[in-house]
This record gives structure tokens, sequence and C-alpha cells, in this order.
């Protein structure tokens, strides 16, 4: 039986079913129940059915899934030894020619018990493209011009959205575009094959259905880009305007001679292009038929002048999607009289985003025709006075670990992102240190307790004396955040799975994580955790270290200073704020490397922690670090992350086999430049192209002394040291008599004076 057929059986139509969903966008739990009305699409894929949302997010927390909604639910079976590619990817993208993800669950299978499948809770869009074709066909007429102008329109439109941020859909057909004929909206569906390309990395080149395959990837090119999308579309195109495919084959050469026979026998040149393993393969030489003698007479020129410009052999000739957009055949859709066929106005295709329109800044004036500039405007976009999301913000924001980390999976260490609730967030920039309530015993090791249990022990932070400042009012309620609770649980769990194959240290079976936000981890916080560092087992611990850093403050509030003239509230932190929990492997300290690149060029590397190593003094060592750093750099690195300046971190194993990305940050002063100082790597000189190494423990002794200034500062040195007012606290006691006398205070073990003894 098929794995589609048995997803068949699984279908229960018009039963009531109740789960545990996450939101598609905040990951927040919610209870969800629908019921199937019917399945409307399967293949080796699932299936999907339409279903009627009974409850949704109205009862819960934060979501988009609400009572009464038609929507689509894919189920897939999950390889549990990976994540899932598509939904990783519909959470990122958000945009309205695309479909969204409301929510997703996962459920078990009838025919194997250990079978566990992913149900995606998809925006309902109630036909396809190809339908609607289909419709014509048998009419024996074709498509109306006005139709598949708006149809490509909207195509073209997610397609550039998606190609800026680096996802190539790689399945695009008139089947995987949904359409209301009634409004006339388009929304790109099934980003099952999509992927994040990745420059240098090999993709399968099997890959999008045969009438629509680009030719490099016939040519099986592993390098292609997101050109083999433009074709596909170009391909939809054509066949809206023929009312059938313009390349019908049955096998890969079936393809590549329907295309021959109107794009005529590639050249050398084009052959190379595509992929040049073929380049001396000998092809019969047909020359091309011109497009207007495959279309009808009376296709419009601008039709034909814009199928020419996507259907090139050349993948870097073909026209962007965003250069698609402005072409003249789309025209008439920039008219304010232009209407549907049913009398309707056109559905909403000006209404850009800032990302949308800073994508192509030369495009601007051409993408926004001079009636939808008020619609914008009202938004807080002005065309004529268009300022971009700044580059200096956008190449912070994309240092942030939840930005590059999809790029670099494969040679990152495990990890779970997670994006923080608005009421989480406003949580962590509050004054304070009330915890949520949970049970610590677990994290404190000692006697069972909760924090707030005790009349007497609110909170360590909350016992000292109450000054002018200290607000009073209202009840003294404890912050309580199940969701994220309940999100970091499971996160731990999942990274807890992957420890029996971690490479580093394969041994460890405890499941850990060190948090970190979009930029920092509190690595300044940790002396007030038992284990004096970022390793957390609970949630209890990760708030903790969150509430106690200033390097998270910083994130929240301050992550864009040097972008802007002056903080404001706009710009005073990230639109999304993700908690991202990384699996805790045991470092050798010493392996971990701060490479610095500009123009895509190494420039300088170091160690990164502030010690001494004798062991790293060794000239042989040196050399097998230094290529290690460039081949990591060439396989990896150069030309997979899209600025040319950056800073980026990585960790080598001791035995030298395997190299790991820790960390990606902006090329600037708010990277700390460890051993050496932002004027000499601002300054254009050649640098000494040597491992730069801290030579002795006096210089590792001097430069922790020196810690903190942005020149000298060094990663490891200060870690596990107090603040400087908490020394003050204790009073001359030593730091491990204070420590023990804090974890009382958190216990409410410490005895407070009595009323009596005040008065004396």
């Amino acid at each position: 039986m098929s794995s589609s057929a048995k997803l068949d059986t699984l279908v229960e139509p018009h039963k009531l079913l109740r789960v545990t969903s996450k939101d598609g966008k905040s990951n927040a739990d919610f209870e969800l129940e629908y019921v199937n009305t019917k399945i409307i699409g399967n293949g080796s894929f699932g299936v999907v059915y339409q279903a009627k949302v009974v409850k949704g997010t109205e009862e819960s927390v934060q979501g988009n899934c609400e009572r009464g909604d038609e929507v689509a639910i894919k189920k897939v079976l999950q390889d549990r030894r990976f994540k899932n590619r598509e939904l990783q990817i519909m959470r990122i993208v958000s945009h309205p020619n695309i479909v969204s993800l409301k929510a997703y669950f996962y459920s078990r299978g009838d025919a194997k018990a250990e079978d566990v499948y992913l149900n995606l809770v998809l925006e309902y869009v109630p036909e396809t493209v190809y339908r609607a074709s289909r419709h014509f066909t048998r009419l024996k007429q074709t498509m109306p011009m006005l139709h598949i102008k708006l149809y490509m329109y909207q195509l073209f439109r997610s397609l550039a959205y998606i190609h800026s941020l680096g996802i190539c859909h790689r399945d695009i057909k008139p089947q995987n575009l949904l359409v209301d004929q009634t409004t006339g909206v388009l929304k790109l569906c099934d980003f099952g094959s999509a992927k994040i390309l990745v420059a240098g990395e090999p993709n399968v080149s099997y890959i999008c259905s045969r009438y629509y395959r680009a030719p490099e990837l016939i040519f099986g090119a592993t390098n292609y880009t997101t050109s083999i999308d433009v074709w596909s579309a170009g391909c939809v195109m054509a066949e809206l305007m023929l009312g059938q495919p313009i390349f019908p084959g049955d096998s890969g050469i079936d393809q590549l001679v329907e295309i021959i026979k109107v794009l005529g026998t590639p050249s050398r040149e084009q052959i190379r292009n595509m992929n040049p393993s073929y380049v001396d393969h000998r092809f019969p030489q047909i020359r091309a038929c011109p497009f207007n003698k495959v279309f009808r007479s009376r296709t419009p020129p601008e039709a034909i002048d814009l199928i020419t410009k996507l259907l090139d052999y050349t993948p870097s000739k073909r026209l962007t999607s965003s250069d698609a957009m402005v072409h003249p055949f789309f025209d008439e859709l920039r008219k304010p009289e232009t209407r549907l066929p049913n009398g309707r106005e056109l559905p909403a295709l000006f209404d850009f985003s800032a990302h949308e329109l800073s994508i192509r800044l030369d495009l601007l004036t051409r993408l926004v025709p001079p009636h939808a500039e008020a619609p914008l405007h009202a938004t807080g976009i002005d065309v004529h006075n268009f300022t971009p999301i700044p580059e200096a913000e956008l190449r912070v924001d994309r240092c942030s670990t939840a930005a590059w980390l999809p790029r670099f999976e494969s040679v990152a260490f495990k990890s779970e992102v997670i994006e923080l609730p608005e009421d989480f967030v406003h949580y962590l920039q509050e004054d304070g240190m009330f915890l949520p309530e949970q049970d610590t015993s677990h994290v404190l090791g000692r006697d069972t307790v909760r924090v707030g249990d005790s009349e007497d022990s609110d909170d360590l932070w909350n016992n000292a004396e109450q000054g002018e400042d200290t607000d009073t009012s209202g009840p003294n309620t404890k912050p309580h955040f199940p969701h994220v609770d309940r999100l970091i649980k499971d996160a731990i769990d999942r990274l807890k799975v992957l420890r029996s194959t971690d490479p580093v240290d394969p041994n460890s079976t405890q499941p850990a994580v060190f948090p970190k936000l979009n930029w920092s981890a509190p690595r300044d916080s940790t002396w007030i955790t038992p284990t004096q560092s970022l390793k957390c087992t609970t949630p209890y611990e990760i708030y903790l270290l969150l509430k106690s850093s200033d390097f998270i403050n910083h994130d929240l509030g301050y992550a864009y200073d040097q972008c802007v003239d002056g903080p404001t509230e706009d710009t005073a932190r990230p639109q999304k704020v993700f908690l991202v929990l990384k699996q805790w492997v045991s470092l050798q300290s010493a392996m971990e490397f701060r490479i610095f690149v500009r123009d895509r060029e190494i420039i300088a590397y170091c160690q990164r922690d502030g010690n001494f190593y004798p062991f790293l003094q060794d000239a042989e060592l040196q050399a097998d670090i230094e290529q290690r750093i460039h081949e990591f750099f060439e396989d990896w690195v150069r030309e997979n992350f899209p600025d040319p300046h950056f800073v980026f971190d990585i960790y080598i194993a001791q035995d030298l086999r395997r190299t790991f990305l820790v960390d990606i940050n902006p090329f600037g002063p708010q990277t700390d430049a460890l051993l050496f100082s932002w004027e000499e790597l601002l300054s254009g000189a050649p640098l000494d192209s040597s491992l730069r190494l801290i030579t002795s423990q006096s210089e590792a002794n001097a430069r922790g002394c020196s810690a903190g200034s942005a020149s000298t500062s060094i990663l490891g040195s200060n870690l596990n040291s107090m603040p400087r007012e908490i020394i003050e606290m204790s009073q001359g006691r030593t730091v491990a008599e204070f420590a023990e006398e804090f974890w009382k205070g958190m216990k409410g073990e410490i005895e407070t004076d009595s009323e009596d003894e005040e008065e004396v």
C-alpha cells in the first residue's frame, strides 16, 4: 500500500477532532478542534484535506486560527531524524501572495504506532490555476489575457519576496498556485520542495515537476540558483497562453528535445553556464522557432517579449522576479480603471511592505503606480521619500542567529529557535527580578521549594528595603508563562534525542542547553547559576540568566544604537525576539576562534578565549588550525553569508576533523575585537596573516585586568566574575560564602532580623 493510500485511511470525515496545536508564527500552544470535510489532494508527499475550525485561538493566548475558519490540513510522514524543511520555511515567510501557516501539530499513525505525522494547518483557498486553466480548455477557449496578467504578476511578487530571503520554491506549477476566482487573489503554496539555497552546497537536480524543469536541472546541475523558479514561471505563463504545456515530455531527454524544438540547440557557452560537464557533448543543430509562431497570432507582443526573457538557457540572463513585475506586459494592472471580468476592483497588488520595496530600490517608482501612493502613505511609506530598511540595521539583523542558522544548520551545533511572545519580552525588559512560578527544587539541588510559596520569601530581589522609587501599588503577582515553559521543555527534549549522535560529546546524555537571544548570550550573568556557566536544564535557569544579564538587555533595547542617529521607539529593539537554545556540549575553550572578514576575504583571526594555553604555541598545530579556518571559510562561509563584511566564530574539534560554526557578528565596533583593535581592523592596512594568540600567562593576566575596554576585552576572561555591586554587597565575605548565602536567599532560608533586634 502506498504512503498516500495509508494516509487516506486516517481521514475520518465529519468527526470532531481535538489536538494540542502550535500557532504557526508565535509557536504558542492552543487547543484546536476541527472537523474534516473532504480530501482535496494527495500524492507521494501525503494527503491534504479540507477542515473547519470549531475551536481555535480566540480561546488561547495568541494565534491566527479562529473559530469558523476553513483550513487545509496537509498531513505528511515525519522523519524523526530531520527537521521538516517545509515547516521551517512556512514559519519564516509572511506575504499576501503566499498561503499562510495558521498552526501545526503532530499525530501518531494508525498502521504503525511508531509513525509520526506532521500536520500543517494552512489557509484554505478554493481553486487552483491549473483547474481554472482546464476550465477554459474544456470550453475550447484560452484564458483571458487579464487573468494571465493578474495571476502571473502575483506569482512574480511572491517569488521576488522568497528569493530575497534566499528561498527557492523548486516546484512552481499551476497546481501549486491557489486562486480565489471571485477576488482574483493568487497564493503560492506547497513548500515541500523549497530550500534555502547555499552557495557551494550541492542540491539535488531531480527537483521540480517535469514540464516546468529548467534546462540546467535536466543537464544535472547541482549548483543552480533561484532562476530555476523564473524558468518554471515562464513555463506556467506559456501554458496559460497556449492552453497546454509548452514543453511536454515523458522523460528528461524528451523534455530537453521539446525545449530545443522551441529555443534551438544551446550553444557551448550556454551549456557551460548550465553544466560545464556537458560542454563537449554534441547535440543536433536545430534552429530556434520564433515565439510569435509558437503562440496565436493575436498574442500581445509584450507577452512574447516577457516569455522570451524568462525562458533563456543561461540562468543569469533570465529576468529576476522583480524585473518581471515592472515589465510592460503588466501595465494594464497599473491602471486605476482596470476591473475584473465580474466588475470587481482588482485585488491589492501594490500594498508593498518596506521589505519588498527595499529589495530593488531602482525599481521603486516603476513598481508603485501613482494611484497606489496614497494607500501606501497611510501605512507610513512615502514612495518619493522612501527610506529603505537601513543597511546597517539589516546587517545587524542578518547576524541574528535565527537569520543565519537555516543557511548553516549542517555545520552548526544543534539548536532550537523559539519566537518569544510580546508579553514575555515585556517581562524581560521590566525592572526587578520576579521569576515565573514553577518547581525549582531540581534546579537548586536542595530541599523542595517553589519561588513565592513563602509569605516571607517574595524573592531575594524584593526583600530589600523599599525606597521612594519603589512602586508598591497593585497586587504582587508572579509572572506566569506556561506556553514559554512548554516550548522550552519541548526544545530541550528534542535536543536530548539528538545527543546520541553528537560528534563533539557523544557520551553525554543529560539534556541541557545554553540560551541566547537574537545576538547575545547572557555570559555576564553566569555567576548567578549553580553551575557557574550557561548550562541550563530547565526554563527556570534560562529565565534567571536572561533576567540578570546586561547583554540581554542590550539585545532588547540597544541592538541598533550604532545603526541610527539615536534609538527611537521603532528601532530600539528588533521586531521579533527569538530565544535560541543550543545543544550543550563540553567544549575545549582553547579551540574557539574568531575570524574577521572584509570584502569576503579573511583579514585576521585569533583565539576567542582569554586564557593562555601552552599547547597552542606549537607551530605545527597553529598551521593545522589556520588551514582548517581557511578550508571552512571557503567551503561554507564565503559565498553563503549575504554581507561582504562580517565576523564569525568557529569551534574546531580537538582531533581537528570537524569544524563548527558558533556565531556570526557584525563587522564593526559593536563586536569585540578581542586580540585586535578596531582601529587596525578598519584601517585597511595589511595585517599579520598568522593566527594571533595569547603567548604567555602574564599577557593573559594583563588582558584580564583590562577587560571591558572596547579594544582589549576578551570573551571568557570575566565570564564567571560577579558584578561590582554584588561584590560590594558581600561585606568582606568570599565569593563562595556569598554565593551560598545568595542561594539560601533564593529559597527563603536567610534568617531575617526580628522587630526586637531592629529596635536594638
